[in-house]
């Protein structure tokens, strides 16, 4: 899983986890819950937090409430984060998502407005390392709520070490390497991006790509827990099979490969621990009530943490590799020339 796709899941899960709690009191006052997504990457040139809240009453019921824009945002929320290694505080601007493009899918929530908190990359000027504390003061009396992580450095990818890759088969495998400068990277996602031009039926040639991920939601383990870089091996033949599923096998297509992308997101030990308690309670072993991850303290739901990405562009197949693709036995009806 990508870890961009922890938004909506993270948004309604608040509203999941109280409304079928066995715990909760439906004689109680209604209750306030700040629900918190960031996930801060230092390369990025703009910082977006969301902040939102579940407001859940007992005689209205939270799917109603989502639908509502005053219930799902917070409308004096004064919103920082702190670099707890030098006391700097930076706060955050609160702006509307749509007015930068940032729309919300439709579904269960209200759509408009987008409400976001931002700030530059250039402000923090994150380098790795930092140790940062989210703050949201949400008004009303209210306690305020606070989220702490640590920022991941760039990452880099060292193998392949050329852009050039002669085998990978059956019998060879490739091996991606990455190097994340910190102990803090502690789950990864490795996509493989395939790019290949076509042409068909003597229509103008069409650039595209298909995306595979050999590797999801890996976890290092403990004997890696002070490891900073890190190798897999990808079978070829799962690589050339990929394809074969992903392309309509046509006569008249003529194809050329276009490079290959390899692509690395190191997540921090918040997300990790997100996806290991979401796993533990996914099965039919799982809790009636299962526990809900979230570093949002006081009583929050969410999580706010830290990624990295690393690339490496443009990698060409050729030598035996390219026969692998052309001829090989499950892309050598695929046109590839």
């Amino acid at each position: 899983m990508r870890f961009i796709k922890l938004i909506p899941f993270l948004a309604l899960m608040a509203f999941v986890a109280f409304s079928c709690s066995n715990d909760f009191d439906l004689t109680a006052e209604p209750m306030d819950i700040p629900i918190v997504y960031g996930i801060l990457q230092v390369e990025e040139e703009t910082h977006y937090i969301r902040v939102e809240r579940a407001f859940l009453d007992n005689e209205i019921g939270p799917l109603v409430l989502a639908q509502d824009p005053s219930n799902l945002y917070y409308e004096d929320a004064i919103v920082s984060i702190t670099n707890l290694e030098n006391g700097t505080t930076y706060p955050l601007e609160r702006v509307n998502g749509e007015d930068a493009g940032i729309t919300r899918e439709p579904g269960v929530f209200a759509t408009s407005p987008n409400i976001l908190y931002k700030i530059a990359g250039a402000e923090m000027a994150l380098e790795g390392g930092e140790r940062l504390q989210l703050t949201i003061n949400r008004g009303d009396d209210l306690a305020p709520a606070t989220a702490e992580t640590i920022a991941l450095p760039k990452m880099s990818i060292t193998r392949p070490i050329s852009p050039i890759i002669n085998t990978w088969n059956d019998q060879v495998k490739q091996k991606v390497g990455w190097k994340m400068n910190s102990e803090e990277a502690v789950i990864f996602d490795l996509e493989v991006v395939f790019n290949y031009r076509e042409l068909l039926n003597n229509q103008p040639p069409v650039d595209k790509q298909i995306t595979w991920r050999p590797v999801a939601n890996r976890i290092k383990t403990r004997e890696e827990a002070s490891e900073i870089a890190l190798t897999e091996e990808i079978a070829g033949s799962a690589f050339y099979e990929f394809i074969f599923e992903e392309l309509k096998n046509d006569p008249q297509a003529i194809r050329v490969q276009n490079g290959i992308d390899f692509r690395v997101f190191a997540g921090g030990t918040e997300i990790r621990d997100f996806f290991t308690i979401s796993l533990a309670n996914a099965g039919i072993t799982g809790s009636q009530d299962p526990p809900v991850f979230s570093n949002i303290e006081p009583n929050g739901r969410g999580i706010f943490s830290s990624k990295s990405v690393a690339e490496l562009l443009g990698v060409t197949l050729q030598n035996s590799a390219r026969d692998s693709l052309v001829r090989g036995r499950f892309t050598k009806t695929l046109g590839f020339q």
